[in-house]
């Protein structure tokens, strides 16, 4: 069911009543896909879209519509995927930065040079790659991370049309070893024990994301994988663990994708996205059973 990376423009109308051009990417495996690219289409749903509609349509829509990505903690986690799963890319999409006091004349000169020369680079702390290396280190030395990331592909990208709700999705999965048939994740943290990090899994919705990853490789390869995350921790020591989820946690991940999926299959259907609260009612509220 592969495809070739070839692109469809599609020009629509925006609420404004301007032209906007959108990318509909070709269903089946896409390998060698920017994230450019792979976030420039906008007619197929990715996890991150999706989660918000277990709050809401509002939020929904909202997520739909947002496009910022520039806060410090995704970009360390797109220079730490860069580093570690396309290295070969690192210099060409990052410029280290070093930190100056802009304040100063001389400090103010001297960033000014280092963005010259980071030209279309996104520049990043200096300080950072070092961080990156000791996690790259990390994980060549432990077994199984070394095993599922030692000759897999890296990046890459399905999309398929739910066959229960026509919904167009998309995932681009960051290590896939077809041999193994097992989809990893890496996932940077604070900390990777096991509670910090499961307690990050349900923060996140992760289990709504390996369900959907899952889904994905299943719909577009016939095989449905098995699922990993690959945690770094990005301060020292800089550990990494690697997680196999518990069919329990697989189970809680369908039931969420699914749900969520016919929210947004019926939300269009009508054309009502309705608000967090839509009877506008107090509802009751207690602790989490973790409290």
């Amino acid at each position: 069911m592969e495809e070739s990376l070839a692109v469809v423009q599609d020009t629509v109308a925006t609420e404004q009543g301007g032209r906007e051009a959108h990318i509909a990417l070709p269903l089946g495996i896409i390998r060698g896909l920017s994230n450019d690219a792979y976030h420039a289409d906008r007619s197929a749903l990715s996890s991150t879209r999706l989660k918000p509609a277990l709050v809401s349509g509002e939020h929904f829509l909202a997520a739909l519509s947002d496009t910022d990505e520039s806060s410090e903690a995704l970009l360390y986690g797109s220079a730490l995927h860069t580093y570690m799963l396309e290295p070969e890319k690192f210099d060409q999409e990052y410029f280290c930065v070093q930190r100056v006091d802009a304040r100063t004349k001389a400090g103010k000169a001297e960033k000014e040079a280092q963005l010259v020369v980071c030209s279309a680079r996104t520049p990043i702390p200096q300080e950072w790659r070092a961080e990156l290396e000791a996690i790259r280190w990390s994980a060549g030395r432990h077994r199984t991370a070394a095993r599922l990331m030692g000759g897999a592909e890296r990046e890459v990208a399905f999309v398929w049309v739910d066959p229960e709700t026509g919904l167009r999705l998309k995932v681009k999965a960051d290590v896939w070893n077809e041999d193994l048939n097992i989809v990893s994740d890496l996932k940077s943290c604070t900390d990777a024990s096991e509670d910090a990090f499961a307690k990050q899994c349900v923060r996140f919705g992760y289990p709504l994301s390996a369900a959907m990853y899952c889904e994905g490789v299943y719909r577009v390869t016939g095989r449905r994988p098995e699922w990993r995350f690959i945690a770094a921790e990005k301060s020292p020591p800089f550990s990494v663990a690697v997680y196999r989820p518990t069919e329990t946690f697989m189970r809680r991940g369908e039931r969420l994708f699914r749900q969520a999926l016919r929210r947004v299959a019926t939300w269009k259907a009508d054309g009502v996205y309705p608000p967090l609260q839509p009877d506008g009612e107090a509802q009751w509220i207690d602790l989490p059973s973790w409290a």
